[in-house]
């Protein structure tokens, strides 16, 4: 999983965060800070939970219409395409896909990680004792 604020702050720290546009307000934090627990470029393959990428020359404002239909909260974007929900607005949208992806992935196997630990220890330590 990641937070809005994790995704804002890693942004920030490569120079790639520009703002957040929702309606005619701008701004660079956000009131509630929403965890994703995956991203997506396919708006067939969102939900609330989904932090969406919109990308690519052939990119059309409909799939992100779609998207919000399922439940997309937020998406990342060079563009603001003026819908419902909140844009982060990024320079290089490749460049944030690429540092976003890696975090989420880092922290996926981090969590992995920590919960195949405590599961060997619920099964090892009773047997010690």
């Amino acid at each position: 999983m990641i937070t809005l604020e994790e995704t804002i702050q890693i942004l920030t720290k490569d120079h790639n965060f520009r703002e957040i546009i929702f309606g005619n307000h701008y701004s660079l934090d956000w009131p509630e800070n929403p965890q994703f627990k995956h991203i997506s470029f396919d708006s067939s393959d969102v939900d609330q939970d989904t932090l969406f990428f919109a990308k690519g020359a052939t990119f059309k404002k409909e799939y992100l219409e779609q998207a919000i239909q399922k439940g997309l909260g937020f998406y990342v974007s060079q563009v603001d395409y003026g819908l419902a929900i909140p844009a982060i607005i990024v320079t290089d949208i490749k460049k944030a896909m690429s540092l976003i992806t890696d975090t989420l992935k880092n922290n996926c196997i981090c969590w992995h990680l920590q919960e195949r630990r405590a599961r060997l220890r619920r099964l090892i330590l009773p047997t010690i004792f």
